[in-house]
């Protein structure tokens, strides 16, 4: 891992499986990838994959460089929903 210049290592935020990517504690994430949207609602990626085809999960809010990503407000708010399904 690298410096954050302060000649300390920056510490990962507590259940954050992010590949090489530090998040100080207490920071939240702008953006959800795939990943994360799979822990937050604590099923596999493959599930998740199979909720995205089949239109029973929210459109990506974004995507970078091909990626899907979600803002935590998007998901947040579909929970609270009670997740019902976004296909027509």
């Amino acid at each position: 891992m690298r410096e954050n210049g302060s000649g300390q290592v920056p510490r990962q935020a507590e259940g954050s499986k992010a590949r090489g990517e530090a998040y100080p504690l207490g920071v939240p994430r702008l953006l959800l990838w795939k990943r994360d949207v799979a822990a937050m609602l604590g099923m596999g990626g493959r599930t998740l994959e199979r909720m995205i085809s089949r239109g029973q999960i929210p459109p990506p809010d974004r995507r970078l460089r091909g990626r899907p990503a979600w803002l935590p407000e998007t998901i947040k708010a579909w929970v609270e929903q009670g997740c019902p399904s976004i296909s027509s």
